[in-house]
């Protein structure tokens, strides 16, 4: 049950974020899928892996102190948001 309501709240949270930004911090953590790698997504979105890499950071800039993230029990040190 636990892990359903964590599944819930990244999904809510992804959604808080741009389109891109969202897909970006997916594919780059794992959630609902594979760890992708900077080059893979940049390869994807045609943009360079710094851009890739700043993209991501904006959105985990944008999301880190959110409280539903912080009640959900994540831990960006060990990046354990992968459902």
């Amino acid at each position: 049950l636990h892990q359903e309501k964590r599944a819930d709240a990244v999904h809510e949270l992804l959604g808080m974020l741009k389109e891109k930004e969202a897909d970006i911090l997916a594919k780059s953590m794992g959630i609902g899928g594979g760890v992708c790698t900077m080059s893979e997504i940049a390869e994807e979105y045609g943009i360079s892996s710094s851009r890739v890499y700043q993209i991501r950071e904006k959105a985990i800039r944008r999301l880190k102190y959110t409280p539903r993230l912080i009640a959900a029990g994540f831990d960006w040190d060990t990046k354990d948001l992968a459902e």
